[in-house]
């Protein structure tokens, strides 16, 4: 799962991949942005692999697809420091909202398909009674 939130709003999105490679964090990164209608200054991400070469608390080194996305997008990236999770604690929130508003309600469901899990996973998200972000 692709998750992330923005911090002011609390919205939250997520997105079932198939991994954990290049192209499915380049895929999860542009179907966020398709989902909010735009971009934000900065894309804040844990240290993974497929984004971060070096974890450093000061300057971390992106990976090259990182650099691009920044410069197609006219955004920057940030990582979180290691070891600290007080940085990521709006995103665990979120992760555990997803879990209880989107995981739980579709647990007795058969996925034939990403692409059919993502729909439903999308139909949770837009649901008018889900006060997801509220919850933040």
């Amino acid at each position: 799962m692709f998750g992330a939130t923005l911090p002011y709003s609390g919205l939250i999105f997520c997105i079932a991949l198939e991994h954990q490679k290049t192209a499915d964090l380049l895929h999860g990164i542009n179907e966020l942005l398709r989902y909010l209608q735009g971009v934000t200054q900065t894309i804040t991400c844990d240290n993974i692999r497929t984004a971060v070469t070096k974890a450093d608390r000061y300057e971390p080194v992106f990976t090259d697809l990182c650099y691009q996305i920044s410069e197609h997008y006219g955004t920057t990236f940030s990582a979180t420091r290691p070891g600290k999770p007080r940085d990521k604690a709006m995103v665990e929130k979120a992760v555990n909202l997803v879990y209880k508003y989107v995981y739980a309600p579709l647990r007795n469901q058969c996925f034939t398909s990403l692409l059919e899990i993502n729909y439903y996973f999308r139909i949770q998200l837009d649901q008018p009674g889900t006060s997801m972000s509220a919850n933040l």
